[in-house]
């Protein structure tokens, strides 16, 4: 199939005129999306890159999350953080481009990474960002998912240990003599959240816990007022936990200020057991013990597998499909041994 070079002549093929071939490289409105699919579907047949927005075999593309206030939440940060410090010391330039909803398939994110004139994605992926990645059949591109998707063929993560995590933390509180040991999760439908709570129930599973404590609390929201319910809702049973891990730490934080307002002593009464993204739990009082998400290593990481990738000889494919991360428990004041009943 002949190359295409010129807009006028990507423009004769296509029956559309030059404006409209513009529109549709540049992401402008006013086009029918018909007729964006078929210039996208010719440029991609005709091999056509416009000169302006040739690739650039130096500069990756970063998708953010789509939510508010994306950027400045601390694991996403820490991850961006990361993402830029390996870009910068490789001679990597890096954009920016915030989730749409609206990409339906890798086709989308070839036209996106042709109009940035990038060479390779990474995809921070939080709850929406899971079934994103799967969706797109990210898989076909050179890329990296910050975080797992919900399957495994054939697509290139860095992934915490969430399940390991969270058994290591029940185990920091069953060395301490804690027996009756809870915990809070937010939304399980998240694939973190659903793991750290699988961890919990497989280092749990000898302690003979009560169902309640089992089940634990489920919230909707990571924010400090879930905290101050799930503790209220906690203390409501029959057996009431003296220890608990939190799998948020916004949520923690919460309830670590509720359980002072009640009069609980902290560790005394009541251990905690935090997750954190960023070292902020360190200056909540008493500072919260934590198992710390390694999240700036995960942008190093991720940069490093992309370049894998863009690097790769084509006879000796790039090998690291996945790479696993720990999380550090970082031991404050917030656990201790429990006070006598």
């Amino acid at each position: 199939m002949k190359q295409i070079t010129s807009v006028r002549e990507l423009a004769k093929i296509a029956q559309v005129s030059p404006a409209t071939i513009s529109k549709v490289i540049n992401g402008r409105s006013g086009v029918h999306q018909d007729t964006v699919a078929r210039v996208r579907s010719l440029m991609d047949e005709h091999d056509f890159h416009p000169k302006s927005k040739a690739v650039d075999a130096a500069r990756i593309l970063v998708v953010v999350p789509g939510h508010s206030n994306a950027l400045t939440d601390s694991y996403v940060s820490a991850i961006l953080a990361g993402v830029a410090e390996a870009s910068f010391s490789a001679g990597l330039s890096i954009s920016l481009k915030k989730m749409d909803k609206s990409w339906n398939s890798a086709a989308d994110l070839r036209h996106l990474l042709r109009q940035e004139g990038a060479s390779g994605i990474i995809l921070p992926a939080l709850s929406d960002g899971y079934l994103f990645a799967d969706k797109l059949g990210i898989e076909k591109l050179a890329h990296v998912v910050v975080g797992a998707t919900r399957h495994e063929h054939d697509v290139y993560q860095v992934v915490l240990d969430d399940v390991g995590s969270a058994r290591r933390a029940v185990r920091h509180l069953k060395s301490l003599g804690h027996e009756k040991i809870s915990i809070i999760t937010c939304d399980r439908h998240d694939l973190a959240q659903s793991n750290r709570y699988g961890g919990f129930l497989a280092e749990t599973q000898d302690l003979g816990l009560s169902a309640d404590l089992k089940k634990g609390i489920e919230v909707q929201h990571a924010c400090p007022a879930s905290g101050e319910y799930a503790l209220s809702k906690l203390m409501q049973l029959r057996t009431p936990p003296s220890a608990v891990l939190v799998t948020n730490e916004h949520v923690a934080i919460g309830l670590s200020r509720a359980a002072t307002s009640m009069g609980l002593s902290v560790p005394g009464d009541l251990s905690i057991v935090s997750y954190e993204s960023k070292d902020m739990l360190d200056f909540v009082d008493p500072a919260l013990t934590a198992m710390a998400s390694p999240a700036f290593e995960m942008g190093l990481q991720a940069v490093q597998m992309l370049e894998g990738q863009l690097n790769q000889d084509e006879n000796e494919p790039y090998a690291a499909l996945s790479m696993l991360l720990q999380h550090s428990l970082v031991v404050r004041k917030s656990t201790g041994i429990p006070t006598p009943q």
